[in-house]
């Protein structure tokens, strides 16, 4: 009896000190709360890693105890961080766009945290790639995170590192990435209007214009280094444009529009001009590029720079035109040091291309023949000058189907006591072959006709191209010629696009202006009709005498 008592007091005793030693165990191994985080928008492609740096015990009332640093991060979130971070609120608590942290003071900690870990060896707690939807920590211990994106894709400027604290297992800690995203335009300045097309004449000036948003890498620029951000504009120009270096000039702009000049080197450099050697529209153009210091510029919401180029005699007559582009290349994550490409942005530059054809009628009056060696002068319509005349064109082909641009004469010639110069000469064809010419009006004038012709009037012509309204004008590459109401089809051919002038044959009167022949050609006349009185007055007296 006894020894069945003392055998049940041990077994209650035995299965009372197992219940208390299981009790006492209890909280050490029941698994332990556990929380996540969502990143909500991650750029796709792009590697995201976590960290953990702490962990630590939420009480009932929410409060934070028992925080223990992991060992490799004790030089990472230190002491001194960790009192700071005291003070501060780790409540899942967003700002008014949804956006986590709210707080600057985690923010610049994160930055310097993440570059101590870019540059030594830590492990991460997790790591995943954006797909384009949710990025999903889960299983996460209680405790301090560092979100670090490692490598970006894509155009858009990487994460600021987020620094994130995990304090429930039911409300997953929720990240809305600010990304922003550089772009660059490139414009052509003309008559005070932007343009992605323009038409100008060989020779003519063409101004550009290239704006760049200025990235924004950190709610807390202070910790952003400054000397390693790459922020470059990479500008190329078609052997038909000659860039002016010296021309250029480079402008902050901020966010209400104010002007500000910058200054060489201390804002920004630009590279010598480099040869382009391509199997596209660019071969044999130059480039060159405006490389940028971030600090100097990081205040502004973007950066213009203004150039100017001249379309030379190697430029692209008609057809694909003369085009100009840029693109800006930047650190997309300033921790890693990555950078990225914008894509091109081109504008186009047009010149035309038309025949004078000198003809007149057969000796049988059948048809027409061509007339060689008549001589014009062509002018740019201009209202403000004399009988209109404008600026000269200057430059042709020497015959038909050749695509070397040749430069007629400047030197004045004298014809019927008038000095003209880049004088044209119709050729053995009756042709004159006129190149690089802006869209617009002309005035034709034949200063000279052939022997025993007369000089044709001036004749009235104008080029045009079809366009698009918008923001820039787009321009047709080809185009047409309007002369006295009767409109030429454009095509992209010299021989068919031309303005037909034709001569008669009789006396060749001096052209507008001229007294060399004139002075005779009345004084003949008067002579004659002097010899008519004379006569009449003889032959009337002599009537009377009989």
């Amino acid at each position: 009896m006894k020894n069945n008592f003392r055998k049940s007091v041990k077994r209650w005793l035995a299965l009372t000190m197992t219940a208390i030693m299981l009790f006492a165990m209890a909280p050490v191994t029941m698994a332990a709360s556990t929380g996540s985080i969502t990143i909500s928008n991650p750029n796709e492609g792009s590697t995201y890693k976590l960290y953990k740096l702490a962990t630590w015990s939420v009480a009932d009332d929410g409060s934070v105890y028992n925080i223990k640093v992991e060992d490799q991060f004790t030089n990472v979130l230190t002491e001194s961080i960790i009192n700071t971070l005291n003070g501060q609120s780790v409540a899942l608590t967003t700002d008014s766009d949804g956006y986590w942290p709210v707080n600057s003071t985690y923010q610049s900690y994160a930055t310097s945290m993440a570059e101590t870990i870019a540059n030594g060896s830590y492990t991460e707690a997790a790591s995943g790639i954006g797909t384009g939807s949710a990025l999903t920590f889960d299983s996460l211990d209680l405790g301090y995170y560092l979100i670090v994106e490692t490598a970006t894709t894509g155009d858009v400027i990487s994460t600021a590192p987020i620094l994130i604290p995990v304090v429930s297992s039911t409300t997953a800690a929720t990240v809305y990435l600010k990304s922003s995203k550089p772009t660059v335009t490139k414009v052509i300045e003309k008559g005070g209007s932007d343009y992605s097309k323009t038409t100008e004449d060989i020779g003519d000036i063409v101004s550009y214009r290239l704006d760049a948003v200025v990235p924004k890498y950190d709610t807390n620029d202070s910790n952003v280094k400054s000397d390693s951000i790459t922020f470059t504009l990479t500008d190329q120009a078609s052997a038909g444009l000659t860039v002016d270096l010296t021309s250029i000039a480079v402008y902050g702009v901020d966010s209400q529009g104010k002007e500000t000049l910058l200054s060489n080197p201390s804002a920004y450099s630009v590279s010598t001009l480099t040869d382009i050697s391509s199997t596209d529209d660019y071969n044999g153009g130059h480039s060159f590029t405006v490389s940028f210091v971030y600090s100097a510029i990081k205040g502004y919401s973007y950066v213009s720079v203004r150039y100017d180029a001249t379309l030379n005699t190697s430029c692209v007559v008609e057809s694909t035109g003369n085009p100009n582009e840029v693109k800006l290349t930047y650190t997309n994550n300033y921790t890693t040091g990555e950078t990225a490409d914008t894509e091109w942005t081109e504008v186009r530059t047009y010149t035309y291309q038309f025949s004078i054809y000198k003809k007149a009628l057969t000796t049988s009056g059948s048809g027409y023949e061509a007339l060689a060696g008549a001589k014009f002068v062509v002018y740019k319509y201009d209202d403000t000058k004399t009988n209109n005349y404008g600026d000269q064109v200057k430059y042709y082909y020497a015959s038909s189907g050749t695509t070397t641009v040749s430069t007629a004469d400047s030197t004045p010639e004298t014809i019927d006591g008038t000095d003209y110069s880049y004088i044209f000469t119709t050729d053995a064809d009756g042709y004159i072959y006129l190149t690089g010419l802006d869209a617009g009006k002309y005035i034709i004038k034949e200063v000279e006709a052939p022997s025993g012709y007369n000089l044709a009037s001036d004749v009235e012509f104008e080029i045009t191209t079809e366009t698009q309204n918008g923001a820039a004008v787009e321009i047709r590459t080809d185009s047409n010629i309007t002369k006295a109401g009767t409109e030429t089809t454009g095509e992209n051919n010299s021989t068919t696009k031309k303005v037909e002038i034709e001569d008669t044959k009789g006396v060749s009167l001096p052209g507008t202006g001229g007294i060399g022949t004139t002075i005779f050609t009345f004084g003949g006349l008067a002579l004659v009709i002097l010899a008519a009185i004379m006569f009449i007055v003889y032959t009337k007296k002599q009537r009377k005498q009989a």
